[in-house]
């Protein structure tokens, strides 16, 4: 949904590891490289976990982490929209 100058989603987002953990569970053919991360529990599935997969090639966590990204995304939009910086820096760890 788009108001004014936001973009705001109509869903909530949960976790990566949460995301990737119901993809694994709707997908069951998908996401072998994230699935042997784990151990082959798919609870065991955690944001680290995640990563290294799509950094491995793993599709199913690629797809979760373009998600994501998008989300992550629409929230530096509409906070740039608000504040108007010079420069949005994105940092982790």
């Amino acid at each position: 949904m788009v108001s004014g100058r936001f973009l705001i989603p109509e869903i909530q987002q949960p976790s990566l590891a949460a995301t990737a953990r119901s993809a694994l569970a709707e997908r069951p053919a998908e996401g072998a490289r994230l699935r042997a991360l784990a151990g082959g529990d798919p609870a065991a599935v955690s944001s680290e976990l995640v990563f290294r997969a799509a950094g491995e090639g793993d599709a199913l966590a690629l797809g979760v982490l373009a998600d994501a990204c998008r989300y992550l995304g629409i929230g530096i939009a509409n906070a740039a929209a608000i504040v108007d910086p010079e420069l949005v820096v994105v940092g982790g760890g």
